[in-house]
């Protein structure tokens, strides 16, 4: 079959979609102005109008699209479902934390939340789109940005990139997780950078699962003014704590499946205009 302006042997069906434009000049001669085919015609199929902000885009996730006679369908994976997974990601690798820290590339990746072009983050960043196509791609590289679309631009195509997360978060363990919980007494600070260390990790593995984790999220202030006001607000607080602990079972460690980890953090609020070491 003639298509495009060449033969092909298979293009899977015996009619192919393509838009020519032609000219009569006044003798009556016919001029072939424009064609154009395949992802040319993408202004003219107004289904790809809706199709493209909805969260399953245009589905084309593994389709050869390159190939004369590759028919789009609609499957039932949805890109918008994937990305919810990768609400935010934290990473080990120390390849991967280089490759996001290094020069720009933190200003390339913020801007992603949106799929964007490489000349579209060149224009917002006013930097060269040569320079925006080596840092993607070293990105892409890494595992922190994906390309999920492309499209035609003036006789090129033009790759559109979307970040995989949100937010990412270095590993306490790239730089040694703290033990010192087994030196210093439980109320120092540095107990409580373990136990963050621990949350972040943990949460860090619920982001990756499939299904939605069911999770409850407390901050607040309170006025502690005096010793004896701190001394009482602890007693309480470890009395409400006991009490729900026989109420519900706690135990020290578990692995099932149902059980969930309750950690408490108190300190003193760091953004206060004086502090004062107590």
């Amino acid at each position: 079959m003639f298509y495009n302006f060449k033969i092909h042997d298979d293009v899977g069906s015996s009619e192919r979609e393509g838009v020519s434009l032609f000219y009569k000049d006044p003798t009556g001669r016919v001029f072939h102005t424009y064609s154009t085919y395949e992802r040319g015609i993408d202004m003219l199929n107004t289904v790809y109008h809706y199709l493209d902000p909805v969260p399953n885009g245009r589905d084309e996730a593994g389709l050869d699209l390159r190939k004369p006679g590759c028919v789009i369908t609609i499957s039932t994976t949805s890109r918008h479902e994937r990305l919810q997974c990768w609400t935010f990601s934290s990473f080990e690798q120390p390849t991967v934390a280089a490759a996001l820290l290094g020069p720009v590339r933190l200003d390339i990746v913020k801007p992603l939340t949106q799929p964007r072009s490489c000349p579209e983050l060149a224009q917002l960043l006013n930097l060269p789109t040569q320079q925006v196509n080596y840092h993607m791609r070293k990105l892409t590289e890494a595992g922190l940005v994906e390309r999920i679309d492309e499209r035609r631009v003036r006789g090129t195509v033009e790759g559109i990139y979307q970040a995989r997360a949100a937010a990412y978060w270095l590993s306490p363990s790239l730089v040694g997780r703290s033990d010192a919980r087994k030196t210093i007494n439980e109320a120092g600070l540095s107990y409580l950078l373990g136990l963050a260390e621990d949350l972040q990790g943990d949460v860090a593995k619920l982001a990756n699962a499939t299904e939605p984790q069911p999770c409850l999220g407390v901050s607040m202030y309170v006025e502690l003014k005096d010793p004896k006001r701190r001394a009482e607000f602890l007693a309480e607080v470890q009395q409400v704590l006991q009490t729900l602990a026989r109420k519900y079972g706690a135990t020290g460690r578990s692995k099932e499946r149902n059980s969930y980890r309750l950690l408490l953090a108190c300190y003193q609020n760091p953004n206060h205009q004086n502090p004062t070491k107590q």
